[in-house]
């Protein structure tokens, strides 16, 4: 028996996961229309930095079937986001808006790929290039890149074209190559200043039937190409094992150089690699040096790279992904990857991979955002194809995470498959040392894991309750220990009270980032109903927060 006073000190680990979510839609989220059926909105996009000079971050959104102009020329929206993820004010660029002009032919799908690419142009405001995948130039579905100098409010200042024909480039393109299906910006490659950015060309026959390329192009200010390096499976020191009809290129993204030997490191997706069955899909990192040649590579799927049997048959892992700034603190950049075959909560709903990454580009650990896991509370129907864009968007809500950008292509708000996106707010992932008082009241037995530092929240019989106001009050309590509870806000009882800095347990979180936990403990002796009657008669003792 012990009455009196415990203090100690326990560690939470926190595994990440959704806090809350913005849908950017047709009929939400600000966005205000303009869309229609079959625009799949959402397809691909990036973030692109802080265009209008407003202090928060924008975000330019692929709708590749969009028809101003003709059918399906495609179209890209600057979105001017607001901090709550609501849309702001936006700017449509297509072949009638935006400022374009003329070049976008019907069937072109310009915005099926989308980079940032800082200001290319030093005029204060950021660029970006778009993939036309299907851009008839030099031959059938050779494909394409503009490159777009904006203006701050998002319209087009100027224009260049990259393609089998136009902007300098002389690499050989083939029928069908749909050279443009992923454009990422890889940094200054060379060392000129510049930066330059990877083209995927997933359609690329050399070495066997669609087994896919990248090219590495070199660029020039003005957006034209100085040289290019190809990197496919028989070029470009890259000898890892494609097979016909991988469709390596993608997407491709730049994580930096994870491993610090002087070589960046960029991430290409094969989404319709086998490893482990049919069409699971793969992303390979590739380790690059100034010339664009591969140095080593590492391959991630369901069968190797620490990923580990966690993938279906026909979930295209890897149709999008985005890096992340180091997420769980080890100094190594991540990636959200899509899959948007995933099933969980129904057919096709899709998924996105958040995946920690080690130093030699396997992963550590991962987690799965979807309809049932990861914390999304967003409305997913079937065939939606949640992860058909998957992007970091910056700390959007300022709470120290970098928030996610989820596209679905196929959502029916406003109309058959007009598309959405969802921005998630993240929790943060790590530990976080907490203090914890007892109280004890009246002479009762206590736990030896209370009294030896033993008490684990990560145990499946802990859960919180909102309180029926609102989220200002909830708990977390252990079904099998009437001992323990936990409060939220600055928790008192009796005047005592332990306030720890704002972490995240076991999901309930700090929502709007302003409040304090009070971890109390009081030896109830089993009375839950007393102790309720004592705190207010909140269920089981709930403790108001502020």
């Amino acid at each position: 028996d012990f009455t009196g006073v415990v203090t100690f000190t326990y560690v939470i680990s926190e595994g990440g996961g959704v806090l809350a979510e913005q849908k950017i839609s047709d009929t939400e989220g600000g966005f205000g229309g303009g869309l229609s059926n079959s625009d799949y909105f959402g397809i691909d996009g990036q973030y692109i930095g802080d265009i209008d000079g407003d202090g928060i971050g924008d975000i330019a959104i692929g709708a590749t079937s969009d028809d101003d102009g003709g059918t399906d020329r495609g179209a890209v929206w600057i979105l001017f986001l607001n901090r709550d993820g609501t849309v702001k004010s936006k700017q449509k660029i297509s072949a009638t808006q935006g400022g374009f002009g003329t070049g976008l032919d019907n069937q072109d799908y310009f915005g099926n790929s989308v980079t940032s690419l800082g200001d290319l142009d030093l005029d204060g405001v950021g660029d970006i290039a778009v993939g036309a995948f299907y851009d008839g130039d030099g031959g059938y579905t050779r494909g394409a890149v503009w490159i777009l100098f904006l203006n701050r409010d998002g319209t087009i200042k100027a224009k260049q074209k990259i393609s089998d024909i136009q902007g300098g480039f002389t690499g050989v393109l083939m029928n069908e190559d749909k050279f443009g299906v992923a454009v990422g910006q890889i940094g200054d490659l060379n060392g000129d200043g510049i930066v330059d950015i990877a083209v995927g060309a997933y359609g690329d026959d050399e070495g066997g039937s669609d087994r896919g390329a990248i090219w590495i192009l070199f660029l020039n200010r003005d957006g034209t190409v100085i040289s290019h390096q190809k990197i496919n499976d028989t070029q470009g020191g890259f000898a890892g094992d494609l097979d016909n009809g991988d469709t390596f290129g993608n997407e491709i993204a730049l994580l930096g150089d994870i491993d610090n030997d002087g070589f960046i490191e960029i991430a290409v997706g094969a989404y319709f690699d086998d490893d482990g069955g049919l069409n699971r899909g793969a992303v390979w990192i590739l380790s690059i040096d100034e010339n664009g040649i591969v140095q080593k590579y590492q391959k991630i799927s369901d069968t190797v790279g620490g990923f580990g049997n966690q993938l279906s048959n026909g979930d295209f892992f890897g149709i999008d992904f985005s890096v992340l700034p180091d997420m769980n603190g080890d100094g190594i950049n991540d990636l959200i990857v899509g899959a948007i075959g995933d099933d969980g909560g129904g057919s096709d709903r899709g998924a996105a991979w958040v995946l920690f990454l080690t130093e030699i580009g396997t992963v550590s650990e991962a987690y799965i955002i979807n309809d049932l896991k990861g914390g999304f509370d967003g409305e997913l129907t079937n065939s939606d194809y949640l992860g058909d864009l998957s992007i970091g968007i910056g700390d959007l809500d300022n709470n120290g995470v970098t928030d996610f950008g989820l596209g679905a292509r196929n959502d029916d708000d406003g109309g058959g498959n007009r598309g959405a996106i969802w921005l998630t707010f993240m929790k943060p992932h790590g530990e976080a040392e907490v203090e914890v008082t007892i109280i004890v009241e009246s002479a009762c037995t206590i736990p030896e894991r209370v009294i030896n530092n033993e008490i684990d929240l990560s145990t499946p019989d802990v859960y919180f309750n909102w309180d029926e106001n609102g989220a200002t009050a909830y708990e977390l309590w252990r079904s099998s220990d009437p001992y323990f509870m936990v409060g939220a806000g600055d928790a008192v009882v009796e005047d005592t009270v332990t306030a720890v800095p704002a972490v995240h347990l076991n999901g309930a979180g700090d929502v709007n980032s302003n409040y304090y936990y009070g971890i109390v403990a009081v030896g109830s002796c089993g009375d839950r109903a007393a102790l309720s009657s004592r705190l207010g008669a909140f269920d089981y003792g709930l403790v108001r927060g502020q």
